[in-house]
């Protein structure tokens, strides 16, 4: 089976179908006014409940068509990509700090740092920077001296 995505407003209308489909948010026929024109916060739950219908036979036509043959195995290469850049940066960082640190460089968290830790969000660093620090301390080079 192939992972779904789902954007924000469909994972809300699908934590809404189960109180909407239980009867748990009720239209009674007191809240209608007399003019058959429904109120706002009415209408909208009626909205939601076709929305959530409809969501509802999207998944499980999703969930029930057959894919082509391969796609799942490409699929599965594809979500590999990013577990190997992470599995490779944090070496790389790893080994840069310990380099520098042998060397006798004091090193602190700088931009190298926190970019590295910035780009994990996208699938392109590693948090690693922040535990591994790869900026050399020019403060400390200077004080020393």
């Amino acid at each position: 089976m192939r992972p779904l995505c789902f954007s924000p407003s469909i994972i809300m209308v699908l934590a809404v179908l189960p109180l909407v489909k239980s009867g748990a948010v009720v239209v009674q026929s007191s809240d209608i006014q007399q003019d058959a024109s429904p109120r706002p916060d009415i209408a909208f739950l009626t909205q939601l409940e076709v929305v959530a219908d409809q969501t509802e036979s999207w998944m499980m036509q999703r969930m029930t068509s057959k894919s082509t043959p391969g796609v799942e195995f490409f699929s599965f290469l594809i979500s590999l990509i990013p577990l190997s850049i992470l599995l490779g940066t944090s070496y790389w960082v790893y080994k840069t700090n310990q380099e520098m640190l042998k060397a006798g460089q004091d090193v602190k968290i700088g931009m190298r740092s926190v970019g590295c830790c910035f780009l994990c969000c996208f699938g392109l660093g590693t948090p690693a920077g922040l535990c591994f620090p790869i900026d050399e301390d020019k403060k400390a080079v200077g004080v020393l001296a």
